[in-house]
């Protein structure tokens, strides 16, 4: 595992501890929206009787994100606190997104073009490094 990796890391935990330590000195722990709460009565009702409904036995279309219905689903059966089990799962995807861009963007900074016959890296494509240093003028005050 890289540095890069573990700072990733860390900074998806920090970034969600912050939120639950916010929401706690708030009282009650929960989520700020009420489309977490209706994805969480799909699951519920998924996962306890079979049905992708909101109101037992009126299967219906109302959850905006499915596959995170189910996911969520997979907590209400493992008879895991529903709360825990979302977050749980949140910090897992922040930190497997942010894998994902972090290697997305070293792939495409070393991708190369080729436009009208002159070949360049976009990496070229940054400032010299004198650039972007301060003036030693300003180093020395």
């Amino acid at each position: 595992m890289s540095r890069r990796d573990v700072w990733l890391i860390l900074a998806a935990l920090v970034s969600a501890s912050v939120y639950l330590i916010f929401s706690s000195a708030r009282g009650v722990i929960g989520f700020p929206l009420d489309d977490a709460w209706i994805h969480q009565v799909y699951a519920r009702n998924l996962a306890t009787r079979g049905e992708f409904a909101f109101f037992p036995s009126q299967p219906s279309a109302g959850s905006t994100s499915p596959l995170w219905t189910m996911l969520l689903a997979v907590g209400y059966v493992l008879r895991l606190d529903f709360r825990v089990w979302a977050f749980l799962l949140g910090v897992i995807l922040l930190i497997a997104s942010a894998f994902l861009i972090s290697r997305l963007t070293f792939h495409i900074s070393r991708f190369t073009f080729q436009v009208s016959g002159f070949k360049f890296q976009v990496s070229d494509l940054r400032p010299p490094s004198s650039v972007l240093r301060p003036p030693s003028s300003v180093i020395a005050s």
